[in-house]
């Protein structure tokens, strides 16, 4: 089936199921792009904030191991310094300082043999091996007293890396992950070594505090970026610091992926996307050391786009029930279009039947469909009136055969009753048998013609005459038609046109409320960035202790602004989302509107050319019908010549009738004959 056989209503919801779908499709596919893009950027940054911020918790966390071995050693170089020599009191330092800083699992100063020329005097003391080197390490025990342990200063027991290359190289440090047993327990741990010198700068010993990686660990397991990433860390050497894995921890890394995000990141973050599976690292480092770690952030990059694919989603499904709502508006909306041209179609066509029984049905209406219902209705009264014309004249016709037929036999008798008396006269009347007999079928074939020629000329005018006044009709009909055809058009053309600028003030709207929604996005991007300079703040904050809380107060503030601003913008973003929805809701109705009123536009035009093509033909009809008139006119004036004829054989019969008196008693009685066939006639 070819779709110009389609009804209009099958058309318009075609056209409008094609239309939508195309948009909806397109706008569907544009929008997913593009809030997939932006959702992807927006989520790499977020996680490099995230990671940044993770970042600063680990360094803040071995920092605080790093300021506390730093400030026990500087005090021990400061007893140094002024000649106090005395174990105990270096060994008080330590202690106190592992009593007040519950987050470390201990604490060691380690000095060199015989560092003051005074260890055999120390041999088998609190503190001291059984050479008399000072080398005692303080743990906490678990009903929260300090325990004191003898170091053992060999590289079997594993000195190389936290005493004998910080000390040679005369370095700080801190140490790979290792596990050391602490009061008959193995724990991961790492170490920071601290050099202490003596008043000259020499290296004398090696002052540690050693932090457990379980808690490091357990703080980051707390962290889920974006849902159900996690954040992990590993040391400079490719060890495992924490991970949520405890099997792991403290083994080599071995995943490949992993080993390349971090070459990335050695000197600055990196990451990389592999499949679904988004890796992120950045270099962590500590003051005072030049060790690096790498803070590692591991998540699914379909977890970071989440928000995205879910606004895809509903955006499709938005766009299916708005394909389907607007798809059962033109239903509706064609069918009201559609069944009032339907029912004037099967008017026109009983009409062209004949039936004229039919009506238009369009009400009171004032539209183009109430236009054609009132052409319907007058070109019904016309055809009504056509047919009692046809009537009239099929009576009168009726009428003129029966006079006609009467006629006839009227002549019938007189020509016997003439034939008789011609018959009686006939023997006196030799000499004039001739002429009188030539005479007599004169003038009845001249009388006979005459009657028919009257009747006929007649009838011609009265048909001459009907048509004439028909053809004015309906030349002042078409007149009429042909000027409302041409008002509808220029008030569609004018609907058409006021259509259009309402499409384009509406385009106007949308196109403002994205510029409206870019200043939102800028306002969006400032609150974050807001709100993560109030989360440094906070920790750097908490760092200076006392003297920061004024400080972290201010940033909770400004956070909470940030907050505030972040929401905020988040509903206008909200309002103006539901505006551009309205005005693309707008757009595609304006557009269907357009495309209705371009159509009956055409219908329009159609019906004014055919208009003007009729009144053209009935200008011509009304031509003809004159020029018929005026051959009419030609023959009545003809009848009159021969009327004229007719009484000059009139005069010729007298002249015969005065040459006979013997014909007098004969001619009477033609006389009564004819004055009796001329009354019958005139009767009839």
């Amino acid at each position: 089936m070819r779709i110009v056989d389609l009804s209009i209503r099958n058309k318009l919801l075609l056209s409008a199921a094609a239309l939508s779908l195309f948009s909806m499709i397109a706008v569907t596919l544009t929008g997913s792009l593009v809030m997939l893009s932006t959702a992807s950027k927006d989520a790499e940054n977020q996680a490099r904030l995230m990671l940044s911020g993770y970042a600063g918790n680990v360094s803040s966390y071995v920092g605080e191991a790093i300021a506390t071995v730093r400030s026990a050693t500087a005090a021990v170089e400061g007893l140094i310094a002024d000649g106090d020599r005395e174990r105990s009191h270096i060994a008080s330092i330590m202690e106190r300082t592992v009593r007040s800083n519950g987050d470390l699992v201990g604490m060691t100063l380690a000095l060199e043999p015989n560092v003051f020329n005074d260890d055999a005097d120390h041999v088998g003391g609190l503190y001291e091996d059984e050479a008399g080197r000072f080398v005692p390490y303080f743990f906490r025990n678990q009903d929260g007293s300090i325990g004191i342990e003898k170091l053992i200063m060999t590289k079997e027991a594993g000195t190389e890396g936290w005493y004998d290359l910080p000390l040679a190289e005369n370095r700080d440090l801190v140490t790979p992950p290792y596990i050391y047993p602490v009061a008959g327990e193995d724990v991961l741990m790492t170490t920071v070594s601290w050099v202490v010198n003596d008043p000259r700068g020499a290296a004398i010993g090696i002052g540690t505090s050693d932090l457990p990686l379980k808690e490091l660990a357990a703080r980051l397991n707390d962290y889920s970026p974006f849902g159900s990433g996690v954040v992990q860390v590993v040391s400079g050497d490719g060890l495992w610091v924490a991970n949520r894995d405890p099997a792991r921890m403290g083994a080599a890394v071995e995943d490949r992926q992993l080993t390349q995000v971090l070459a990335a990141a050695a000197s600055a973050p990196a990451a990389e996307r592999f499949g679904d599976r988004y890796l992120s690292a950045a270099p962590v480092s500590f003051p005072g050391v030049d060790e690096t770690w790498f803070v590692v952030m591991d998540v699914p990059y379909s977890a970071m786009v989440a928000g995205a694919v879910s606004a895809r989603n509903t955006m499709i499904g938005v766009s299916a029930v708005l394909l389907l709502v607007i798809l059962a508006i033109v239903w509706f909306g064609a069918g009201a279009l559609a069944r009032p041209v339907v029912r004037l179609t099967e008017a026109m066509r009983k009409l062209a039947g004949g039936d004229t029984s039919v009506t238009a049905a369009t009400g009171d209406r004032r539209d183009e469909i109430g236009d054609m219902g009132r052409a319907v209705e007058t070109f019904r009264e016309n055809a009504i009136e056509r047919q009692r014309l046809e009537d009239i004249q099929a009576r009168e016709a009726e009428a003129r055969a029966t006079r006609q037929a009467r006629t006839e036999a009227l002549i019938g008798d007189f020509r016997d009753s003439i034939r008789g008396v011609i018959g009686t006269v006939g023997d006196t009347i030799t000499d004039l048998d001739r002429s009188a007999h030539e005479l007599s079928e004169s003038a009845q074939d001249s009388s006979a013609r005459a009657q028919e020629t009257a009747s006929a000329s007649s009838s011609a005018t009265q048909s001459v005459q009907t048509v004439a006044s028909a053809a004015e009709e309906l030349f002042a009909s078409i007149g009429e038609i042909s000027r409302q055809v041409g008002g509808t058009t220029d008030i569609v053309h004018k609907a058409t046109h006021e259509t259009q600028a309402a499409n384009d003030k509406v385009a106007s709207l949308h196109a403002a409320a994205s510029q409206i929604g870019e200043v939102v996005s800028m306002i969006e991007a400032i609150a974050q960035q807001t709100n993560l300079l109030a989360l440094n703040a906070t920790i750097e904050s908490a760092r200076a202790g006392e003297a920061g809380k004024g400080f972290a107060v201010v940033a909770a503030e400004v956070k909470q602004l940030a907050e505030q601003t972040s929401k905020a913008t988040q509903e206008v973003t909200a309002h103006i989302g539901a505006i551009q929805g309205a005005t693309d809701d707008a757009v595609s109705a304006i557009g269907i509107i357009a495309q209705v009123m371009q159509e009956v536009g055409g219908y329009t035009t159609s019906i004014a050319s055919a208009v003007g093509q009729q009144e053209a033909a009935t200008r011509d009809i009304s031509k003809s019908v004159q020029d018929a008139a005026a051959g009419t006119g030609a023959v009545t004036q003809n009848m009159d010549y021969l009327n004229s004829a007719i009484g000059h054989t009139s005069e010729v019969a007298d002249t015969v009738r005065t040459a006979s008196e013997e014909m007098n008693r004969n001619a009477e009685i033609l006389r009564r004959e004819i004055d009796r066939f001329l009354t019958d006639v005139a009767a009839a």
